[in-house]
């Protein structure tokens, strides 16, 4: 084997390795994984979440399509809808609670 060959070869190895190690760190962050959550939940156009403490993220939704007797008081007069969402094994809105309720409107720390 020419020389020429061998460090072709080895730096064709080297950029398979780096790809992989590249694919495997780009994944989703929690967050990431939220806002996707959030937007299939409810349909929406778009989610924003942003953190709030533990696994709580509270989240505002772009026309989302929440049922009328899950929605909050301002849900109808806005296009932008507040949730709260906590992220563990499975990523749950838990915007009816007294937590998720401060959680989605910034007031739980």
């Amino acid at each position: 084997m020419s020389a020429k060959r061998h460090v072709a070869d080895r730096v064709r190895r080297l950029g398979i390795v780096l790809a992989a190690l590249l694919l495997v760190g780009c994944g989703l962050n929690e967050r990431e994984k939220v806002e996707r959550a959030a937007k299939d939940r409810w349909h929406a156009q778009s989610a924003t979440c942003t953190h709030r403490s533990g696994h709580l993220y509270g989240c505002v939704l772009l026309r989302a399509h929440i049922p009328l007797k899950l929605q909050f008081t301002d849900d109808y007069r806005s296009s932008k809808q507040h949730r709260c969402f906590r992220a563990s094994q499975t990523i749950v809105d838990v915007s009816m609670t007294m937590t998720g309720y401060a959680c989605a409107f910034g007031r739980a720390g």
